[in-house]
């Protein structure tokens, strides 16, 4: 079995604050999913041994107006290329189960300044490995435990104006946990979870810096209609820690300032609050529909000394639309889900009076993201 997960996992790879992978694969009917890469440990299927393998290629597009202070206007555009390919295992004993996952997430940024005249690209490689379990407290009562580290391996940039031997190379650790809880009547389940943000240090430059990244926590209620069509709801929110890379630093040559994040103006994205809405229809044979909705609200935050969603009066957040399309089909023992997403969103102004980009005003942002996930689940017992 190793060899062929290693062999799938191959074939599949041919492929700051970027959503999670659990993050991306969530729907209004999470508790139905059948996968281990679930932000809720509790929802996971303890009643047999799975093996799960995940594929996720996204691409993202924006461009914006941005403004030095008093300075020329100057076009800048992004194309983020985010590959993922995850493998994870799930064995059940009496009352339970347990399981470990690995996820690799590739992140590629190319980024075009008419001014500079020239194409800078930046990369992100992340390794999150992963220990779950789930126990069964009462027939309708389920608790889900996870513990999560994550090496972040980060090559940027961050500034417009240095050249590759000025680039910032640096490696991050971070830990974090999850908590989570299930209940499950004939006809509905309804479900909650916490997940504190994630801390770490990262050596950057000889210096020691503390690093973080968003936890969520959030709930979930999802009801059969019928034998074939289960409508489910879900409401997530994001909480934060004290990032240190939100500070400029200092370019090791050249010693300019710069942004530990990269370039991305996105890196300034943060989320605040996901309402979604999905529905699953089960077709004759054995393949079932997926849609799902999901409204985003965010804010554009870039002062270090704060939170995002502290200063909700001076920096208003905004909401976009997010879609999901998608398939799965069961046969046997194995089920394949197949899901297509796309969101896009436009923010008319942005304030930066920190600079930290080297602007103060952004105007005209325009960005739309579209992209794929592959799912494969084998159970057995």
């Amino acid at each position: 079995m190793k060899k062929h997960f290693l062999w799938i996992a191959f074939i599949f790879s041919i492929e700051a604050f970027s959503d999670t992978v659990e993050e991306k694969l969530m729907t209004g009917i999470d508790l139905e999913a059948s996968h281990s890469f679930l932000h809720n440990p509790a929802i996971l299927d303890i009643s047999k041994k799975s093996y799960s393998i995940l594929a996720v290629k996204d691409t993202r597009n924006s461009s914006v107006l941005a403004s030095p202070d008093g300075g020329t206007p100057q076009n800048v555009s992004y194309t983020l290329n985010e590959n993922i390919v995850a493998g994870s295992m799930l064995v059940p004993f009496g009352g339970g189960a347990f399981g470990l996952s690995y996820i690799r997430h590739n992140q590629d940024l190319v980024t075009d300044n008419d001014v500079v005249g020239d194409v800078i690209n930046e990369t992100k490689r992340d390794d999150i490995y992963a220990f779950k379990f789930a126990i069964n407290l009462t027939p309708n009562l389920d608790f889900g435990f996870q513990y999560q580290y994550k090496q972040a391996d980060t090559h940027v940039y961050g500034s417009f104006f240095l050249d590759d031997e000025d680039k910032s190379i640096y490696k991050a650790f971070l830990s974090s946990y999850r908590l989570g809880i299930k209940y499950k009547g004939q006809k509905f389940a309804i479900a909650g979870y916490t997940d504190p943000p994630a801390r770490g240090k990262a050596l950057i430059d000889g210096e020691n810096k503390i690093v973080a990244e968003p936890g969520t926590g959030g709930a979930d209620f999802v009801y059969k209609i019928s034998d074939k069509t289960s409508i489910g709801l879900g409401v997530t929110r994001w909480f934060y820690r004290r990032d240190d890379r939100l500070e400029l630093s200092t370019s090791p040559i050249d010693q300019r300032n710069i942004s530990l994040n990269g370039l991305d103006l996105d890196q300034y994205l943060a989320k605040v609050e996901n309402r979604r809405l999905g529905v699953s229809h089960k077709l004759k044979g054995n393949i079932s529909l997926l849609f799902s909705a999901s409204s985003q609200e965010s804010v554009y935050h870039f002062d270090e000394n704060g939170l995002p969603g502290d200063d909700r009066e001076n920096i208003p957040s905004f909401k976009y639309m997010k879609y999901q399309f998608g398939g799965v089909f069961k046969k046997n023992r194995m089920k394949i889900e197949l899901r297509w997403h796309t969101a896009s969103r436009e923010q008319s102004s942005i304030t930066d009076r920190s600079f930290k980009l080297g602007h103060r005003d952004y105007v005209n942002y325009k960005a739309n993201e579209q992209g794929f996930f592959l799912l494969i689940n084998f159970m057995s017992g």
